[in-house]
């Protein structure tokens, strides 16, 4: 998956402009042909530099999978999580054949409109969940562990795996066999 920059032009005005598109990358008949999943619009707003890490997030909330660790520390910004969120629901909606939810400019809350919900009306498209993987994460954080790890002088993987085996002797205490 990753995010096209593609030139077009306005048919009533002949005007050129650019648009931004998730595309796909199938393989059908032995040959390699790209799907457009997605128009992202001509006013995208996350840099191409978040590009590569939106897309990664994007298929993580897709199949369900939750990072456990931020790529060497490194966390996404917030607008560019919020923009993986809403496009994974869009995507999400088109393959289930419910209607995507209206776009309030990308930010929660922003409006000053107020609007009364029926809350029997809601359906989850992916509902979150704490797992103990991630309460035992947040944990370390809050102890300062990361930030002593690093002080200490170990390389991102290094801090990585220093910290998945502790979460994952936090998740399953009985044995050292049973965290590997």
């Amino acid at each position: 998956m990753f995010i096209r920059r593609t030139q077009t032009r306005s048919t009533a005005t002949g005007e050129s402009y650019v648009t931004y598109r998730l595309v796909r990358s199938e393989r059908r008949a032995g040959k390699v042909r790209q799907r457009t999943l997605l128009n992202l619009g001509r006013h995208f707003p996350v840099a191409q530099a978040h590009w590569s890490a939106l897309c990664a997030r994007i298929e993580q909330r897709l199949s369900g999978q939750a990072a456990l660790f931020d790529e060497e520390g490194k966390g996404l910004p917030l607008a560019v999580e919020r923009q993986a969120e809403r496009i994974a629901a869009r995507l999400l909606a088109e393959q289930g054949g419910t209607p995507a939810p209206a776009d309030a400019g990308g930010v929660p809350g922003g409006g000053g409109d107020v609007q009364s919900v029926d809350v029997d009306s809601l359906s989850l498209v992916r509902p979150r969940s704490v797992g103990v993987e991630q309460l035992a994460l947040w944990a370390l954080r809050q102890a300062g562990l990361e930030e002593q790890l690093q002080a200490l002088g170990l390389t991102g993987p290094q801090r990585a795996a220093a910290l998945g085996l502790i979460v994952a002797r936090m998740a399953a205490p009985g044995s050292e066999r049973a965290t590997y």
